[in-house]
């Protein structure tokens, strides 16, 4: 090959599996829940809405974004950024995006640290 890396098949992850993941940058978080969901890296979503962001049981007044993909394996997937939290009992995660099945629990976590590579 010309210099490109492809990505080894131990690699590819199965659809839905829910390992978390960390990256530098919301881009990169971005394409790990795309790549984790059978989701092609340049595919633009089919639809983005925003829901009621919910903090410890109650809702906050603010909105999330939230996408719509189709998976390549045929099914639907939707993946939602979440906003950075802490929790009463002291624990705390970063900002990330939520991702799974469409109408599931989105139970896999793809953790950033920057928004962008300013």
């Amino acid at each position: 090959m010309s210099g490109r890396k492809s990505r080894p098949d131990t690699d590819k992850p199965t659809f839905n599996n829910k390992a978390d993941t960390n990256s530098t940058y919301r881009s990169e978080a971005l394409n790990k829940a795309k790549d984790a969901n059978g989701i092609a890296r340049a595919q633009s979503p089919k639809s983005t809405t925003y829901v009621p962001e919910i903090c410890h049981g109650f809702p906050t007044g603010n909105k999330l974004r939230q996408y719509g993909y189709a998976s390549q394996t045929g099914g639907s997937v939707t993946i939602r950024q979440d906003p950075a939290t802490k929790y009463p009992d002291g624990g705390s995660q970063k900002p990330h995006f939520n991702a799974g099945p469409t109408g599931g629990k989105l139970y896999q976590h793809h953790y950033f640290e920057k928004t962008n590579k300013k």
